[in-house]
């Protein structure tokens, strides 16, 4: 993931330039040094003072809950077309291309390590992953909607049981290809297709 990009597209778009300096920069340190860095280093790399993020974020896990969440909204924006069945998997793929990235793996890998000492970091990634999960499943509503998966299937589970396993599998060393995209997509649609066992 491209920082300097990052910091480009958001522009103008969520706030003052400043904020754009200060997520990139707490972000460009995650991807360096995974989630050992200082709110301090971010300052200094933002240019700004200690006290004007302080006054914006209140903690370091805040922090980085935020920077997380504005790479999400840049690398994995969520697809509207006339298809939603190729929407998701093209979200599927927009998540697996931003876990394969640098910034994408050490931000699931921190948040895992740093989360067994910092029990603020627990609550706000399980917050930030409902936050994800419920602008997502827009897509599996909608081929609920035109009949093309079961009504009874709950949206969340369903995208859960996709992603969930690509998070797992970074955070173990692994890779992400297409191949493990389209199976796990396709295996879950088999699921979702399929009349209810009773």
């Amino acid at each position: 993931m491209n920082i300097d990009r990052l910091s480009l597209e958001v522009r103008g778009q969520r706030g003052p330039a400043v904020v754009d300096r200060i997520l990139a920069a707490t972000l460009s340190l995650l991807t360096e040094r995974g989630y050992g860095f200082s709110v301090d280093e971010v300052a200094r790399a933002a240019e700004v003072n200690k006290t004007t993020i302080y006054r914006r974020w209140r903690t370091k896990p805040v922090l980085v809950a935020a920077a997380i969440e504005r790479l999400a909204e840049v690398e994995i924006p969520i697809p509207k077309t006339d298809s939603p069945l190729a929407d998701l998997r093209t979200l599927v793929q927009l998540v697996g291309a931003s876990l394969n990235s640098n910034v994408g793996r050490q931000a699931i890998r921190s948040t895992i390590a740093a989360s067994a000492e910092d029990p603020e970091i627990t609550e706000i990634a399980r917050q930030f992953l409902t936050n994800r999960y419920h602008v997502a499943t827009e897509i599996i509503e909608r081929c609920i909607a035109e009949g093309s998966i079961r009504s009874s299937v709950d949206p969340v589970l369903m995208l859960k049981a996709i992603v969930n396993p690509l998070h797992l599998h970074v955070l173990l060393g692994g890779v992400i290809d297409d191949k493990m995209i389209n199976g796990l997509i396709d295996l879950v649609l088999h699921g979702a297709q399929s009349a209810s066992l009773t």
